[in-house]
Protein backbone atom coordinates (compact mmCIF):
# COMPACT_ATOMS: atom_id res chain seq x y z
CA UNK A 1 0.00 0.00 0.00
CA UNK A 2 2.77 2.37 0.85
CA UNK A 3 4.62 1.43 -2.32
CA UNK A 4 1.46 2.21 -4.39
CA UNK A 5 1.13 5.63 -2.78
CA UNK A 6 4.80 6.20 -3.31
CA UNK A 7 4.51 5.43 -7.04
CA UNK A 8 1.50 7.77 -7.38
CA UNK A 9 3.37 10.49 -5.58
CA UNK A 10 6.35 10.01 -7.92
CA UNK A 11 4.08 10.12 -10.98
CA UNK A 12 2.46 13.38 -9.78
CA UNK A 13 5.92 14.80 -9.10
CA UNK A 14 7.04 13.95 -12.64
CA UNK A 15 3.91 15.54 -14.10
CA UNK A 16 4.53 18.73 -12.18
CA UNK A 17 8.25 19.08 -12.89
CA UNK A 18 7.94 18.37 -16.71
CA UNK A 19 10.99 17.79 -18.95
CA UNK A 20 14.51 17.78 -17.63
CA UNK A 21 17.12 20.18 -19.03
CA UNK A 22 18.76 17.40 -21.00
CA UNK A 23 15.45 16.44 -22.59
CA UNK A 24 14.81 20.07 -23.59
CA UNK A 25 18.27 20.36 -25.12
CA UNK A 26 17.70 17.17 -27.11
CA UNK A 27 14.39 18.52 -28.45
CA UNK A 28 15.99 21.85 -29.38
CA UNK A 29 18.84 20.04 -31.13
CA UNK A 30 16.39 17.94 -33.13
CA UNK A 31 14.44 21.05 -34.17
CA UNK A 32 17.67 22.80 -35.20
CA UNK A 33 18.69 19.80 -37.31
CA UNK A 34 15.28 19.73 -39.01
CA UNK A 35 15.47 23.47 -39.74
CA UNK A 36 18.97 23.01 -41.18
CA UNK A 37 17.64 20.28 -43.46
CA UNK A 38 14.44 22.06 -44.52
CA UNK A 39 15.63 25.66 -45.00
CA UNK A 40 17.93 24.99 -47.99
CA UNK A 41 15.20 22.92 -49.60
CA UNK A 42 12.65 25.68 -49.03
CA UNK A 43 15.09 28.29 -50.36
CA UNK A 44 15.78 26.20 -53.46
CA UNK A 45 12.05 25.68 -54.02
CA UNK A 46 11.44 29.43 -53.71
CA UNK A 47 14.25 30.20 -56.17
CA UNK A 48 12.92 27.63 -58.63
CA UNK A 49 9.42 29.10 -58.37
CA UNK A 50 10.82 32.59 -59.02
CA UNK A 51 12.77 31.33 -62.02
CA UNK A 52 9.72 29.61 -63.49
CA UNK A 53 7.50 32.64 -62.87
CA UNK A 54 10.00 35.01 -64.43
CA UNK A 55 10.52 32.80 -67.50
CA UNK A 56 6.74 32.55 -67.98
CA UNK A 57 6.43 36.34 -67.96
CA UNK A 58 9.34 36.67 -70.39
CA UNK A 59 7.64 34.30 -72.83
CA UNK A 60 4.37 36.25 -72.56
CA UNK A 61 6.21 39.47 -73.37
CA UNK A 62 8.04 37.81 -76.28
CA UNK A 63 4.79 36.56 -77.77
CA UNK A 64 3.30 40.05 -77.46
CA UNK A 65 6.30 41.56 -79.25
CA UNK A 66 6.06 38.97 -82.03
CA UNK A 67 2.36 39.78 -82.46
CA UNK A 68 3.20 43.51 -82.49
CA UNK A 69 5.70 42.94 -85.33
CA UNK A 70 3.12 40.91 -87.24
CA UNK A 71 0.54 43.70 -86.92
CA UNK A 72 2.81 46.69 -87.64
CA UNK A 73 5.49 45.17 -89.85
CA UNK A 74 8.44 45.93 -87.58
CA UNK A 75 9.56 45.52 -83.98
CA UNK A 76 9.01 48.56 -81.74
CA UNK A 77 11.83 50.82 -80.58
CA UNK A 78 12.90 50.51 -76.96
CA UNK A 79 11.63 54.05 -76.41
CA UNK A 80 10.84 57.30 -78.20
CA UNK A 81 10.20 60.90 -77.15
CA UNK A 82 6.61 62.17 -77.00
CA UNK A 83 5.01 65.41 -75.84
CA UNK A 84 4.61 65.60 -72.07
CA UNK A 85 0.79 65.81 -72.36
CA UNK A 86 0.50 62.90 -74.79
CA UNK A 87 -1.50 59.96 -73.44
CA UNK A 88 -1.54 57.82 -76.58
CA UNK A 89 1.05 55.64 -78.29
CA UNK A 90 1.68 58.27 -80.96
CA UNK A 91 5.14 59.50 -81.96
CA UNK A 92 6.96 61.13 -84.87
CA UNK A 93 10.34 60.33 -86.39
CA UNK A 94 11.27 64.03 -86.53
CA UNK A 95 10.88 64.35 -82.75
CA UNK A 96 13.67 61.86 -82.06
CA UNK A 97 16.80 63.90 -81.40
CA UNK A 98 20.11 63.49 -79.64
CA UNK A 99 18.80 64.97 -76.37
CA UNK A 100 15.27 64.82 -74.99
CA UNK A 101 13.56 68.22 -75.16
CA UNK A 102 12.46 69.72 -71.86
CA UNK A 103 8.77 69.46 -72.80
CA UNK A 104 8.81 65.74 -73.65
CA UNK A 105 8.78 62.36 -71.89
CA UNK A 106 9.34 58.71 -72.82
CA UNK A 107 7.04 56.31 -74.65
CA UNK A 108 8.37 52.86 -73.77
CA UNK A 109 7.95 49.54 -75.56
CA UNK A 110 6.04 48.13 -72.57
CA UNK A 111 3.29 50.70 -73.07
CA UNK A 112 2.91 49.73 -76.73
CA UNK A 113 2.05 46.20 -75.57
CA UNK A 114 0.13 47.15 -72.43
CA UNK A 115 -1.98 50.05 -73.71
CA UNK A 116 -3.96 47.82 -76.06
CA UNK A 117 -5.03 45.72 -73.08
CA UNK A 118 -3.53 42.51 -74.48
CA UNK A 119 -0.59 42.25 -72.07
CA UNK A 120 -1.30 42.62 -68.33
CA UNK A 121 0.86 45.02 -66.36
CA UNK A 122 2.30 42.36 -64.07
CA UNK A 123 3.60 40.39 -67.08
CA UNK A 124 6.49 42.88 -67.25
CA UNK A 125 7.54 42.13 -63.67
CA UNK A 126 9.65 39.38 -62.11
CA UNK A 127 9.20 37.77 -58.68
CA UNK A 128 13.00 37.47 -58.46
CA UNK A 129 13.91 41.18 -58.42
CA UNK A 130 13.36 44.18 -56.13
CA UNK A 131 9.74 45.40 -56.17
CA UNK A 132 9.08 43.36 -59.29
CA UNK A 133 11.08 45.63 -61.56
CA UNK A 134 12.88 48.91 -62.17
CA UNK A 135 11.03 52.25 -61.95
CA UNK A 136 10.26 54.71 -64.74
CA UNK A 137 12.41 57.78 -65.41
CA UNK A 138 9.36 60.00 -64.85
CA UNK A 139 7.43 57.86 -62.30
CA UNK A 140 4.56 60.28 -61.61
CA UNK A 141 3.16 61.27 -58.23
CA UNK A 142 2.90 57.89 -56.48
CA UNK A 143 5.81 57.54 -53.98
CA UNK A 144 5.63 53.74 -54.33
CA UNK A 145 6.75 54.11 -57.94
CA UNK A 146 10.01 55.76 -56.83
CA UNK A 147 13.14 54.17 -55.39
CA UNK A 148 14.94 55.64 -52.39
CA UNK A 149 16.97 58.67 -53.53
CA UNK A 150 15.48 58.52 -57.01
CA UNK A 151 14.69 61.87 -58.61
CA UNK A 152 13.25 62.90 -61.96
CA UNK A 153 15.42 64.44 -64.70
CA UNK A 154 14.58 67.92 -63.38
CA UNK A 155 15.75 66.90 -59.90
CA UNK A 156 12.34 66.63 -58.23
CA UNK A 157 10.64 64.00 -56.10
CA UNK A 158 6.94 63.12 -56.64
CA UNK A 159 5.35 66.27 -58.04
CA UNK A 160 2.01 66.93 -59.74
CA UNK A 161 3.78 69.22 -62.21
CA UNK A 162 5.94 66.42 -63.65
CA UNK A 163 4.95 64.31 -66.65
CA UNK A 164 4.47 60.53 -66.35
CA UNK A 165 6.25 58.25 -68.80
CA UNK A 166 4.08 56.08 -71.00
CA UNK A 167 5.59 52.95 -69.47
CA UNK A 168 4.41 50.37 -66.96
CA UNK A 169 5.31 51.48 -63.38
CA UNK A 170 7.76 48.61 -62.91
CA UNK A 171 9.59 46.67 -65.60
CA UNK A 172 12.03 43.86 -64.94
CA UNK A 173 12.90 43.24 -68.58
CA UNK A 174 15.19 44.83 -71.15
CA UNK A 175 15.46 44.10 -74.87
CA UNK A 176 18.35 43.42 -77.25
CA UNK A 177 19.65 46.69 -78.72
CA UNK A 178 20.92 44.98 -81.87
CA UNK A 179 17.28 44.50 -82.96
CA UNK A 180 15.18 46.77 -80.72
CA UNK A 181 17.11 50.04 -80.38
CA UNK A 182 16.60 53.36 -78.72
CA UNK A 183 15.23 56.30 -80.66
CA UNK A 184 18.19 57.87 -82.48
CA UNK A 185 16.57 57.52 -85.90
CA UNK A 186 17.86 60.80 -87.30
CA UNK A 187 20.39 63.47 -86.48
CA UNK A 188 19.61 66.34 -84.16
CA UNK A 189 21.58 69.28 -82.92
CA UNK A 190 25.29 68.51 -83.16
CA UNK A 191 24.76 65.23 -85.05
CA UNK A 192 26.09 65.15 -88.59
CA UNK A 193 23.80 63.88 -91.33
CA UNK A 194 26.69 61.69 -92.52
CA UNK A 195 26.60 59.66 -89.29
CA UNK A 196 24.88 56.32 -88.94
CA UNK A 197 21.52 56.15 -87.15
CA UNK A 198 19.24 53.54 -85.69
CA UNK A 199 16.48 51.94 -87.74
CA UNK A 200 13.41 49.75 -87.10
CA UNK A 201 13.83 46.05 -87.85
CA UNK A 202 11.52 43.47 -89.45
CA UNK A 203 11.41 39.81 -88.42
CA UNK A 204 12.27 38.67 -91.94
CA UNK A 205 15.74 40.22 -91.58
CA UNK A 206 16.73 38.11 -88.59
CA UNK A 207 19.03 35.14 -89.01
CA UNK A 208 18.86 32.14 -86.66
CA UNK A 209 16.02 33.67 -84.60
CA UNK A 210 15.94 30.70 -82.21
CA UNK A 211 19.48 31.62 -81.11
CA UNK A 212 19.02 35.39 -81.02
CA UNK A 213 18.19 36.93 -77.64
CA UNK A 214 15.07 39.08 -77.58
CA UNK A 215 14.90 39.98 -73.89
CA UNK A 216 16.53 39.52 -70.50
CA UNK A 217 16.00 40.53 -66.88
CA UNK A 218 17.76 43.56 -65.44
CA UNK A 219 20.28 42.92 -62.66
CA UNK A 220 18.95 44.70 -59.56
CA UNK A 221 21.91 44.16 -57.17
CA UNK A 222 19.29 43.60 -54.40
CA UNK A 223 19.54 47.31 -53.76
CA UNK A 224 18.06 50.47 -55.22
CA UNK A 225 18.34 49.54 -58.92
CA UNK A 226 21.70 51.25 -59.24
CA UNK A 227 22.40 48.99 -62.22
CA UNK A 228 20.09 51.23 -64.29
CA UNK A 229 20.93 54.43 -62.42
CA UNK A 230 22.57 57.61 -63.64
CA UNK A 231 23.78 59.57 -60.66
CA UNK A 232 22.83 63.23 -60.61
CA UNK A 233 25.91 65.31 -61.38
CA UNK A 234 27.13 63.26 -64.32
CA UNK A 235 28.93 60.28 -62.76
CA UNK A 236 27.09 56.98 -63.09
CA UNK A 237 26.64 54.00 -60.79
CA UNK A 238 28.52 55.33 -57.82
CA UNK A 239 25.96 53.70 -55.56
CA UNK A 240 25.09 56.73 -53.44
CA UNK A 241 23.28 60.02 -53.76
CA UNK A 242 20.33 61.04 -55.91
CA UNK A 243 19.95 59.21 -59.20
CA UNK A 244 17.82 59.12 -62.34
CA UNK A 245 16.45 55.72 -63.45
CA UNK A 246 17.25 54.59 -67.01
CA UNK A 247 14.99 51.57 -67.32
CA UNK A 248 13.88 52.63 -70.81
CA UNK A 249 17.20 51.63 -72.40
CA UNK A 250 17.95 48.40 -74.28
CA UNK A 251 20.96 46.22 -73.49
CA UNK A 252 23.94 47.02 -75.71
CA UNK A 253 26.25 44.01 -75.93
CA UNK A 254 28.67 45.33 -78.53
CA UNK A 255 32.02 47.06 -78.40
CA UNK A 256 33.59 49.02 -81.24
CA UNK A 257 36.45 47.45 -83.14
CA UNK A 258 37.50 50.90 -84.41
CA UNK A 259 38.62 52.38 -81.12
CA UNK A 260 35.68 54.80 -81.20
CA UNK A 261 34.29 55.34 -77.72
CA UNK A 262 33.55 52.23 -75.71
CA UNK A 263 30.08 50.80 -76.14
CA UNK A 264 28.11 50.83 -79.37
CA UNK A 265 26.40 53.99 -80.56
CA UNK A 266 25.67 54.38 -84.29
CA UNK A 267 26.19 58.13 -84.12
CA UNK A 268 29.89 57.49 -83.45
CA UNK A 269 30.27 55.99 -86.92
CA UNK A 270 30.04 57.12 -90.55
CA UNK A 271 26.81 56.30 -92.36
CA UNK A 272 28.73 54.20 -94.89
CA UNK A 273 31.80 52.13 -94.03
CA UNK A 274 33.87 50.24 -96.60
CA UNK A 275 33.93 46.49 -96.62
CA UNK A 276 36.93 44.94 -94.90
CA UNK A 277 37.30 47.72 -92.33
CA UNK A 278 40.06 47.07 -89.77
CA UNK A 279 41.53 43.86 -91.05
CA UNK A 280 38.34 42.14 -92.01
CA UNK A 281 34.56 42.52 -92.21
CA UNK A 282 32.85 43.75 -89.11
CA UNK A 283 33.51 46.78 -86.95
CA UNK A 284 32.08 45.36 -83.71
CA UNK A 285 32.82 42.55 -81.31
CA UNK A 286 31.60 41.30 -77.96
CA UNK A 287 33.40 42.54 -74.82
CA UNK A 288 36.55 40.58 -74.05
CA UNK A 289 37.01 38.60 -70.82
CA UNK A 290 39.18 41.45 -69.53
CA UNK A 291 36.42 43.99 -70.20
CA UNK A 292 34.00 41.86 -68.21
CA UNK A 293 36.25 41.45 -65.18
CA UNK A 294 34.73 43.05 -62.10
CA UNK A 295 35.37 42.91 -58.39
CA UNK A 296 33.38 40.14 -56.72
CA UNK A 297 32.33 42.64 -54.05
CA UNK A 298 29.11 44.12 -55.46
CA UNK A 299 29.63 47.23 -53.36
CA UNK A 300 32.45 48.19 -55.70
CA UNK A 301 31.75 50.32 -58.75
CA UNK A 302 30.79 48.13 -61.71
CA UNK A 303 30.69 49.18 -65.36
CA UNK A 304 26.97 48.57 -65.69
CA UNK A 305 26.70 51.61 -67.92
CA UNK A 306 29.07 52.95 -70.53
CA UNK A 307 28.18 56.43 -71.76
CA UNK A 308 24.60 56.02 -70.42
CA UNK A 309 24.00 52.69 -72.18
CA UNK A 310 23.41 49.46 -70.22
CA UNK A 311 26.09 46.83 -70.87
CA UNK A 312 25.95 43.05 -70.54
CA UNK A 313 26.74 43.53 -66.84
CA UNK A 314 23.28 45.09 -66.43
CA UNK A 315 21.77 41.64 -67.07
CA UNK A 316 20.69 39.50 -64.13
CA UNK A 317 22.22 36.05 -63.54
CA UNK A 318 20.65 35.41 -60.14
CA UNK A 319 19.85 31.70 -60.55
CA UNK A 320 23.13 30.02 -59.55
CA UNK A 321 25.07 32.13 -62.02
CA UNK A 322 22.51 31.72 -64.79
CA UNK A 323 19.74 33.98 -66.04
CA UNK A 324 16.52 33.61 -67.99
CA UNK A 325 16.76 34.68 -71.64
CA UNK A 326 13.88 34.72 -74.12
CA UNK A 327 14.55 34.42 -77.86
CA UNK A 328 12.98 35.78 -81.04
CA UNK A 329 11.23 32.47 -81.74
CA UNK A 330 9.45 32.77 -78.36
CA UNK A 331 11.51 30.10 -76.61
CA UNK A 332 13.22 30.58 -73.24
CA UNK A 333 16.61 29.39 -72.01
CA UNK A 334 18.58 29.69 -68.76
CA UNK A 335 22.25 30.34 -69.53
CA UNK A 336 25.38 32.03 -68.17
CA UNK A 337 26.78 35.36 -69.33
CA UNK A 338 29.77 33.60 -70.91
CA UNK A 339 27.47 31.28 -72.86
CA UNK A 340 25.58 34.24 -74.33
CA UNK A 341 28.89 35.54 -75.64
CA UNK A 342 30.70 32.40 -76.80
CA UNK A 343 27.52 31.20 -78.55
CA UNK A 344 26.96 34.76 -79.96
CA UNK A 345 23.39 34.75 -78.64
CA UNK A 346 23.23 38.55 -78.80
CA UNK A 347 23.62 38.23 -82.54
CA UNK A 348 26.28 38.47 -85.21
CA UNK A 349 24.76 41.54 -86.86
CA UNK A 350 23.62 44.90 -85.57
CA UNK A 351 20.35 44.87 -87.48
CA UNK A 352 19.21 48.14 -85.95
CA UNK A 353 22.12 50.19 -87.34
CA UNK A 354 21.83 51.93 -90.68
CA UNK A 355 24.56 51.76 -93.30
CA UNK A 356 26.76 49.03 -94.68
CA UNK A 357 25.45 45.60 -93.67
CA UNK A 358 28.84 43.95 -94.18
CA UNK A 359 30.48 46.40 -91.80
CA UNK A 360 27.64 46.12 -89.24
CA UNK A 361 28.55 42.57 -88.28
CA UNK A 362 30.70 40.76 -85.78
CA UNK A 363 34.42 40.95 -86.45
CA UNK A 364 35.17 37.23 -86.29
CA UNK A 365 38.94 37.73 -86.13
CA UNK A 366 38.69 39.94 -83.05
CA UNK A 367 36.19 37.54 -81.50
CA UNK A 368 38.56 34.60 -82.02
CA UNK A 369 41.43 36.52 -80.39
CA UNK A 370 39.29 37.43 -77.38
CA UNK A 371 37.39 34.20 -76.80
CA UNK A 372 39.19 31.49 -78.78
CA UNK A 373 36.02 30.75 -80.77
CA UNK A 374 35.88 30.70 -84.55
CA UNK A 375 33.11 30.10 -87.04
Amino acid sequence: MNRTLSRRSYTRHRAITGFTLIELLVVIAIIAILIGILLPALGAARTQAQQIGEASNQRSVAQALIIYETNFGYFPPSYVYVDRDEDRAVWKIRDQRNEIPADQKYLHWTYLLYSGGNTPQDAFESPAVTRGGAPRTWPGTNPDHFEDEQVTPNGSVPSSSDPIDLQVPRTAFALNDSVIPRNKFEGGAGIETTKATYRLVRSGELQDAQNLILGVTFFDNRDRWQTIAQNVGGSENLGSGDFIAKSHRSISGWYSNLGIGGNFDPQDFPAALPDGTVGGPGIFSYPSPQQLEVDADLDEIRPWFIESRPTLLSVGYQFNGKGNHVFFDGSSRTVTLEETITETLWGRYIYSMSGNRRANQLNTEQFKRDWGVEF
